[in-house]
């Protein structure tokens, strides 16, 4: 092929066409690198949002499960208190029934009302033991005055004293008396 040859004018309009094609297709690759970009942060952005999200479930996850193992330690705990709780309760008061509800209070007690609390069934068990003891006296009392011939008066309303007797010579003296022997 022969060299040609270009005038002034027809070399810039070469030159002008070029630049033209370049910078189209230039502009064309930086629009389209340009909405690559904008995807690539859009979906950089969602990938972020994804993992943020993640990481508060993780959290709350883990927060759930502190608290479900401090859950299990407190019942632990509890279970604990109420054996040994219902074991001094049933030391102290045998003959006291211990309902749910009533170790569940038991339970729930602080441990200054608790040792209160067995106290206070200490002292009425030890006056349960004595009452017996009491009322045999009484009995024992009852048929020594039997014995003697005066009877203390009593009823469902009165028990009597030893002050106001009836003489055992009346009937319902000698009556009285021989109730008082028999239950003795």
């Amino acid at each position: 092929m022969a060299d040609r040859t270009f005038t002034e004018g027809e070399h810039y309009a070469l030159v002008d066409d070029a630049i033209k094609r370049e910078t189209a297709a230039a502009a064309t690759r930086v629009s389209e690198l340009e909405t690559k970009v904008t995807e690539l942060q859009n979906a950089n952005d969602v990938l972020v949002t994804e993992k943020a999200a993640e990481m508060q479930r993780a959290n709350q996850a883990a927060q759930a499960l502190d608290q479900f193992k401090q859950q299990i330690e407190t019942e632990k705990a509890q279970e604990a208190q109420r054996a040994e709780r219902t074991a001094k309760v049933t030391e102290v008061a045998p003959a006291l029934e211990l309902t749910q509800e009533r170790s569940d209070r038991i339970v729930a007690m602080s441990d200054e009302v608790f040792e209160s609390y067995l106290a206070d069934l200490r002292e009425v068990a030890a006056k349960s033991a004595a009452k017996p003891a009491d009322e045999a006296k009484k009995d024992e009392k009852k048929a020594e005055k039997a014995a003697e011939g005066s009877i203390p008066r009593e009823s469902a309303a009165f028990a009597g004293s030893d002050t106001d007797n009836k003489v055992a010579g009346t009937v319902l003296g000698v009556i009285g008396a021989s109730r008082a022997l028999r239950s003795a």
